[in-house]
Parts: structure tokens; sequence; C-alpha cells
């Protein structure tokens, strides 16, 4: 607190103040030296697939069992139950996961 009142002192020092618009900061300066052009970077791969995923009513409905780890919607089907038909995690090993 101490500092905040010695920052809000009415007798700053004058070297401190701009007489021009009584600010702390100076107003800001414009570059004189030329600007180096921006580095030429490769283009970006997309993380996408390109080609549309076909997924229609019957591909959800029936991608629990034919694609057990393809969730192609939120929940994993309509019934958004949300639960995994996959073995791999058993009560066995499950306090084996990171």
């Amino acid at each position: 607190m101490a500092g905040f009142l010695v920052a809000c002192d009415s007798e700053a020092p004058s070297s401190e103040i701009d007489g021009n618009n009584n600010t702390l900061f100076p107003p800001p300066s414009i570059p004189t030296e030329p600007i180096a052009p921006a580095t030429p970077v490769a283009p970006i791969t997309p993380l996408v697939n390109p080609e549309p995923g076909w997924v229609n009513d019957q591909r959800i409905v029936d991608s629990p069992l034919s694609e057990p780890g393809s969730w192609l919607t939120y929940g994993q089907n309509y019934k958004e139950q949300r639960f995994s038909q996959l073995s791999q995690i058993t009560p066995e090993n499950v306090d084996e996961l990171g």
C-alpha cells in the first residue's frame, strides 16, 4: 500500500511527467530504419482429412458393433451412453492408466 501511496504523490518529479499530455510515459516513437521482411514460412499441412467422412444415420447406429473404436458422434451413438465396448481397460488394469 505504501508503494501505491508514493506513486500517487502529487509532487512527482517534473522530469517524469510529459508536459504535453500529463502522463508518465513518453509518446511512442516511430522507427526510422527500414523494417526487415518477414521470414518465409513453409505452408502448414492441415491435420485433418481432406476427404469427407461419410457418416449417415445407419453408420452411427451400427458403429458400436462395426467400428468399436470410432465415436462418430458425441456419446458414441444416438443413445448417448458414453460407454466404450472396448475390452482393453478392465477392473484389473484400470489403476495402470496414466
